[in-house]
């Protein structure tokens, strides 16, 4: 249950960031899931930080009410406003029907299997107490008891100098997400990253579509999703 929490809490990134930009409209519909993905992460954390500046407790009912509140508004102007003027063509490379393309429901399989691979990795691989992960757990954790963002985030213990290489933003996006889960959970916030994942092969699909065809613009997008998968695989077997 608790993982089902914390998948709705990164769902949820995506409904703040569809409400939330107002440059998606222009976009394909790839390009617009893998935006809002990085749109919502974006306002969420920023949001986050002015709560914490002007004294808004860093709780879940206060915190998602000033951070759903201002996107939805806007999402509901941006709607009304739509209605009255013609929205603006996107760019797309008209190609073969994907329908019956095997090559490419060949390669959308193959980056299925790699984001399930990350998706169960994010779930079941411990953090190690030297990954930068770990510091930017320690911080959430902090700032999600605390319910505010205490010094000891920004600088560690005695004005640590390695502190401010680990900005609060990936810190503020776990506590968005133990929002969702009621509690601290160290597996639930790595929930993010299957996120940042599917993200990233949305952008780089809908943005080779606008130049190619579906099939070619599906190879390109699983060499950006594979490259770095192989990369890592290939080093550990040399070491």
């Amino acid at each position: 249950m608790t993982i089902a929490w914390g998948a709705l809490g990164v769902t949820a990134v995506w409904v703040v960031g569809f409400a939330a930009a107002p440059l998606l409209t222009r976009l394909n519909g790839p390009q617009r899931i893998g935006f809002a993905y990085g749109v919502g992460l974006v306002w969420i954390s920023t949001m986050m930080g002015v709560e914490a500046l002007v004294g808004v407790p860093l709780t879940p009912a206060a915190g998602m009410a000033v951070i759903a509140g201002p996107a939805a508004g806007w999402w509901l102007w941006r709607v009304r406003r739509a209605r009255r003027t013609p929205g603006v063509p996107h760019a797309v490379r008209h190609g073969p029907v994907v329908i019956g393309d095997p090559l490419w429901w060949g390669a959308a399989t193959l980056l299925a299997t790699l984001w399930g691979i990350v998706t169960v990795r994010s779930v079941l691989k411990p953090i190690q107490f030297w990954d930068a992960w770990a510091t930017y757990g320690f911080k959430a954790k902090v700032i999600f008891l605390e319910a505010a963002i205490p010094s000891l985030t920004l600088f560690g213990w005695n004005g640590s100098l390695n502190y401010p290489d680990y900005p609060l933003g990936v810190s503020l996006q776990e506590v968005w997400v133990s929002w969702f889960v009621g509690t601290w959970d160290d597996v639930a916030v790595k929930l993010l990253f299957p996120g940042y994942v599917l993200a990233l092969l949305c952008l780089a699909y809908g943005s080779l579509r606008e130049r190619w065809d579906a099939r070619p613009a599906m190879l390109g997008t699983l060499f950006v999703g594979g490259a770095p998968a192989a990369s890592s695989t290939w080093s550990r077997r040399l070491h």
